[in-house]
Formats: structure tokens, sequence, C-alpha cells
């Protein structure tokens, strides 16, 4: 019989494939340099080809590496979901979901969600994340999250992932302290105002930045959470641009202005196409659809 390649062998693999490094593939890896090095070395004796061109300025897959990266990635995601599959039937036990949630979103939107499952006898359950959408990629990549919940403005960083959308997200300007006769307000009378704005590296701060084009308001405070935001225009003269379903959530009901140019988000959920979880991500997806009809 043909030797076969260990599963170890075929995971270094997946790692350099990754990083189109030895040093960051075995930090992928989680063992020492030299050792992921024998891996490969074994790997390339076991199949007979070389996968890994190596030479003086750095390294890269061969046509082989890269067929054989494909095999490894189809089989050993196979091989995951069997196992999973094989766990459930024998031990009656929910597979966990990761989830992401990007943190301007709230994840108080995604909380209750976690609540219904574990009061139920599902065949999931969920742990979920507060994380910023540069986070949300690493994690995603490093299957440290199974899927997670963004706002699909640029879709380029998310190209590669399975984009499932479940909502159109409508904005609302949040000041219980300001001094607003109408309920529906304009952006010059946002930008006559103090605003609380998000950190200058989050993806709401640049989304707003492009919504305010021809004029800022003046900044009153830099906060990382809505939460946050919420507490600050609680106690302050100022303003915040939140969704308009997490202000709902938080059973906030004073404040509250429509935005007169509405601004609009693309909720979604994205996840890695090769997931060995699919199943049960889709199957967790459609519980959320009625929850999030436009």
């Amino acid at each position: 019989m043909i030797e076969l390649p260990t599963i170890q062998q075929l995971k270094c693999l997946l790692c350099y494939g990754k990083e189109n490094n030895f040093t960051r593939g075995a930090q992928q890896a989680n063992i020492t340099q030299s050792a992921f090095s024998a891996q490969i070395k074994k790997l390339e004796e076991t199949v007979g080809l070389e996968l890994i061109q190596r030479t003086n300025k750095g390294s890269h897959l061969t046509p082989s590496g890269e067929k054989m990266l494909a095999i490894a990635e189809k089989h050993l995601t196979n091989l995951q979901q069997e196992i999973l599959t094989l766990r459930q039937e024998q031990q009656h036990e929910p597979t966990l979901l990761k989830i992401g949630v990007m943190r301007t979103l709230g994840d108080v939107l995604m909380n209750r969600h976690v609540q219904h499952f574990q009061q139920e006898k599902n065949p999931i359950d969920l742990v979920v994340y507060d994380m910023e959408s540069s986070e949300i990629l690493t994690d995603l990549r490093d299957d440290k999250i199974d899927l997670a919940s963004v706002y699909m403005i640029h879709p380029k960083p998310f190209a590669e992932y399975e984009q499932v959308h479940l909502v159109w997200d409508q904005m609302a300007y949040y000041a219980p302290c300001l001094n607003i006769s109408d309920k529906q307000i304009s952006r010059s009378t946002i930008i006559n105002n103090p605003m609380v704005y998000y950190p200058t590296n989050y993806f709401m701060e640049q989304t707003i930045g492009e919504y305010f084009a021809y004029g800022k308001p003046p900044r009153a405070a830099t906060l990382s959470t809505p939460y946050a935001m919420v507490h600050f225009c609680q106690q302050n003269p100022a303003g915040a641009i939140l969704p308009q379903r997490l202000i709902e959530a938080l059973d906030i009901n004073q404040g509250v202005y429509t935005l007169q140019d509405p601004l609009l988000m693309d909720n979604c959920i994205v996840f890695k196409k090769d997931t060995p979880k699919r199943t049960d991500i889709e199957f967790f997806i459609n519980y959320l659809r009625p929850y999030f009809a436009d």
C-alpha cells in the first residue's frame, strides 16, 4: 500500500499556504520552525514531489504544491465535517459556533439569540465576540471564529468569504440632551452640534466621514462602543449616529431622530466557503432570517 501523508503534515502545508512563509507558517502551526520544516520535507518525500521551492530570496509553492494544497484543504475539511457529525450522533452534543460581531453593530442584538439556544434543545451552541472589522478578518482567516455579523459597505476585504445578506440597517441620530424640535434631522443641523465619534481606524468612522463629506460636526468625544456613546449622550449635550435596531433593543425612546438623508448599512453574515460547519451555520442563518426581515 502506498504511504500516505499524516494529518500533521497536511496541516503544516495548510499553514504554509496561508502565510507563504516558513517562520509565520510554523507560528500558525504552533510548533518550532525546525519541526515545521521537517514536517514539510517529510510530506514532500512521501508524495515524491517538490511542493515548496526554496531560494535565497524566500520560498513559494510550486504548481504541484498548489494542487497538493487544494487536495489537503478539501480532504481535511471533509474529515472535520465527518468527525463533527459522528460526535453529534454519538454524544448528542451541540456544535459550538463562534461568532464575531462588528463592534459598531452592538453585540446585544446577537446576545438574545445566544439565550435562545441555551434554553432550547438545539444542534448548535453560540459564543459571541465583540470585534472590529480588522479583528474579524484576521480571526476568520485563522479559524478563531466561524462566522461574523458585519456591515458590508466595502465588500472587497470579504470577497473570498461566503456572504449572506440579512437586513438593511437604518442609522439614526441619538441626542437626548440636545434641544431639537423635529423628529427628522438634517445633516446641517447635526453638523452644528457636538458629536461622539468612533476611533479613526474603525469602519464606522470612515463611513460617517463619507456621510459628512462637506463638513463634520465638532468632536465631543471619541468612544469605541455604541454603549459608551449612548451613556455619554445621556450625560452630555452631544449626539451620535447609531443603528436604529440597537437603539430599539436598548429600549430607548427619547432623543432619537430619523436622518433626513438616510444612511443604510448592509448587515451580512460572512463565513469561510469551505468551513466544515457549513450545515450548522446555514441552520443558524435560517433561524435568524425572521428576526431580520427588511
